[in-house]
């Protein structure tokens, strides 16, 4: 049984303060254990059967591990990959480090996209990292119907079930980092 749960970063009234540092927590977890590298096996298969070499991530967050990602894609496709990070709730500060870190490589779409109304065409491959079970059925299945109809490649990755067991993991694993990380 799913159970469609809501998270407070999802609504406009959220403070950005709030959801920047969230999503800036994230990109540092996210990158800290290369989370997304296993990604790039799935990825090199679409790039290699599209030719299509430009990615367009939507609910980018804070673009947490797109580096590692862009990174391990070129080296293990000989290719250059450009990717573009997107969000309803653009994290830009986090988005331009990215942005100057890879030469470029990595940009973004300054204002707000909607990935229900995100219009990407089929000269690029969408992406959505941990995000998609922020959707409701009916959303999710427009946003594949959307894919379908602008012939525009999606891959879509989650990383952990909504359970208890995460989240009673997630709870005690979070400090214990915080404390076991050195401080600069």
């Amino acid at each position: 049984m799913r159970l469609q749960l809501f998270e407070f970063e999802d609504y406009d009234w959220f403070p950005d303060f709030i959801r920047h540092g969230q999503t800036d927590y994230l990109h540092f977890m996210i990158s800290l254990f290369k989370v997304y590298k296993p990604a790039a096996i799935p990825l090199k298969e679409l790039i290699e059967s599209t030719g299509i070499t430009e990615i367009q991530d939507v609910c980018s967050g804070g673009g947490g591990g797109m580096d590692t990602l862009r990174d391990e894609l070129e080296k293990i496709t000989g290719k250059d990959i450009r990717i573009t990070l997107s969000d309803k709730y653009p994290n830009k500060e986090a988005f331009e480090e990215l942005k100057k870190a890879s030469g470029g490589k990595i940009n973004y779409i300054e204002q707000p996209v909607d990935v229900l109304n995100s219009n990407t065409g089929p000269d690029r491959i969408r992406t959505i990292f941990s995000a998609f079970h922020h959707f409701k059925p009916a959303d999710a299945e427009k946003i594949i119907a959307d894919a379908v109809k602008n012939k525009s490649p999606l891959a879509i990755f989650e990383g952990a079930e909504k359970n208890l067991k995460n989240f009673i993991g997630i709870l005690i694993f979070t400090p214990v980092i915080f404390f076991l990380l050195p401080r600069s």
